[in-house]
């Protein structure tokens, strides 16, 4: 807390991040103040074509266990069969999934089950960085958004896919509360767990959100087989550069009545 001594107020992408962030004592301020997208980005358009294509996608700076790449492989592995598994008829061979980071797949958690990420042809890791532009495309090349986190301070690819019209499946926990409810996104349980001593920041008493695999494997399953579409209309939030460049002018305003 005593970094908060040196600062007048802190700007919050999310109400979990608020909530989050301790005010030292009464003269300190904290306000949530949404991210601004360009909504100049045009939506999808839906056809009929079945739901078949994953993506998930995280900044390797941030901590693999707090990301969880391995539950959203688990997750594609438990609906849709391991590689092993290619000669069993519950193995489904026409979808796919991309892991998009920024770094190699060893150094984030991924060590384990590399071979298995190699058996499996369905599977593709994008390790390299790619232009603002091309990261939208590469959204827009698949269905669904997956992010099984157990902690997000506000969530910008779900945020995006969002946007783009992708659908979405994430942990029902954190910041990405804020854009994701049941009537434009797919919902995952989780389980509260200790974060421990062992991560930046966080101390014996820290928790967050271990979702369920299970539950996550069964909405994958069941989107692909059924073709189910839940976002319509976007974030719950508005995210577009106007309302966060009003929210920032109408705060330094009030700043400069503060002051005088």
């Amino acid at each position: 807390q005593n970094c908060f001594e040196v600062i007048d107020e802190v700007w919050c992408p999310s109400k979990f991040v608020y909530d989050a962030i301790p005010i030292c004592h009464k003269e300190k301020r904290k306000f949530i103040v949404y991210p601004g997208f360009d909504l100049n980005i045009k939506r999808k358009k839906i056809h009929s074509e079945k739901i078949s294509k994953f993506i998930f996608s995280y900044d390797s700076r941030s901590k693999h266990e707090r990301k969880n790449p391995q539950g959203v492989l688990y997750s594609f592995w438990n609906a849709f069969g391991f590689p092993f598994e290619n000669n069993h008829d519950f193995y489904n061979a026409d979808v796919k999934l991309t892991i998009k980071t920024i770094s190699s797949k060893l150094s984030n958690g991924l060590k384990e089950v590399n071979q298995l990420i190699e058996a499996d042809s369905r599977v593709s890791f994008i390790s390299k960085i790619l232009p603002y532009s091309e990261v939208i495309e590469l959204y827009k090349a698949h269905d669904c958004f997956i992010s099984l986190h157990k902690s997000e301070g506000f969530g910008y690819g779900i945020a995006e896919n969002l946007l783009l019209g992708n659908e979405i499946i994430t942990t029902n926990y954190s910041g990405s509360k804020d854009l994701c409810s049941e009537s434009n996104s797919f919902l995952v349980g989780y389980i509260k767990e200790f974060v421990g001593n062992n991560y930046p920041h966080s101390n014996y008493d820290s928790i967050w959100a271990n979702p369920k695999i299970n539950e996550a494997s069964k909405i994958m399953k069941n989107i692909v087989k059924n073709n189910i579409r839940r976002n319509s209309r976007g974030p719950l939030i508005n995210l577009s550069q106007e309302t966060l460049q009003k929210k920032v002018m109408e705060r330094l305003k009030d700043i400069e009545q503060l002051e005088i």
